[in-house]
């Protein structure tokens, strides 16, 4: 799957839900976020995703999640936070090429793949593109 191409894109405070859990990681992806305009509610897994999209008046616009996670794989995050909030549109993200990726971790409609290690140019992008589809 293609990277996309970087350029200077800005966001207009959309939430991300950020599901990471390589904590130096999250903090990284974080700041890329919040330095792009986006708000931002991080979760280590499963269970803290869960509890912030739970959460009364919460409009999470972008799941951003790694693929392999300990316990629950992303695409198990995906499917739950989609009951929840069925607008929420995923990207996820992995160290591991697109191609390795067991195909019981990922979602086979519409789903977007940021591979890492990205830049924060990169993400961004990305994330305007798939606010920005339909």
């Amino acid at each position: 799957m293609e990277q996309p191409q970087e350029g200077n894109v800005s966001g207009q405070g959309e939430l991300i839900l950020l599901v990471e859990d390589d904590t130096a990681l999250r903090a990284v992806v974080a700041e890329y976020l919040f330095g792009g305009g986006h708000n931002v509610l991080e979760a280590a897994n499963y269970d803290e995703a869960l509890a912030k999209v739970r959460v009364d008046g919460v409009n999470i616009r972008v799941l951003l999640t790694d693929v392999v996670l300990p316990g629950r794989a992303g695409r198990e995050i995906a499917e739950a936070v989609r009951i929840e909030s069925p607008a929420t549109k995923v990207v996820y993200m992995s160290g591991y090429p697109f191609d390795s990726i067991p195909e019981d971790t990922t979602t086979p409609e519409q789903w977007h793949f940021l591979q890492k290690p990205f830049t924060g140019p990169a993400l961004l992008t990305l994330l305007r593109q798939v606010l920005h589809s339909d």
